[in-house]
């Protein structure tokens, strides 16, 4: 993984989650600074690579502090399909709250239909449960 996500970046997607009061999943408040910079990939899933999500990130910038929240989902929420499809709703009504409901409608959408995969097959079940992350990220095929 090659992402360019500063600590300061990540404070400032924070700050939009409170500033548009979010909706955000039971732990995701009290996860550290440096575990949702490990998570947070940008706008997109995995498959695309970092230079691609980078790309779309900077086009759709505003639909950053959603995707982090989605992010954080993807990896801590129970690896079942109702977490999986609340995630995907949580971004929708993330993006509402920010303005940008038609995207993020369609984002959702596209998550709810190709995400399966990628929700079910990967994340940790404890947020706080630091330990060992370059195993967990080599059992995804990450490296």
């Amino acid at each position: 993984m090659s992402y360019d996500f500063t600590i300061d970046h990540i404070r400032e997607l924070l700050a939009v989650t409170d500033l548009r009061n979010m909706s955000l999943p039971e732990g995701f408040a009290t996860t550290s600074m440096e575990e949702l910079q490990r998570i947070y990939n940008g706008i997109g899933p995995e498959a695309w690579g970092s230079s691609f999500r980078c790309c779309i990130t900077k086009l759709l910038n505003w639909l950053e502090t959603p995707a982090l929240i989605h992010d954080w989902e993807y990896e801590f929420a129970p690896r079942t399909y109702g977490a999986f499809t609340q995630a995907n709703l949580r971004l929708v009504w993330n993006s509402w709250k920010d303005g940008r409901f038609k995207i993020g409608l369609a984002a959702g959408l596209l998550c709810q239909i190709g995400g399966w995969g990628a929700f079910k097959n990967g994340g940790v079940s404890d947020p706080s449960d630091q330990s060992d992350q370059s195993d967990r990220s080599a059992e995804r095929g990450e490296v």
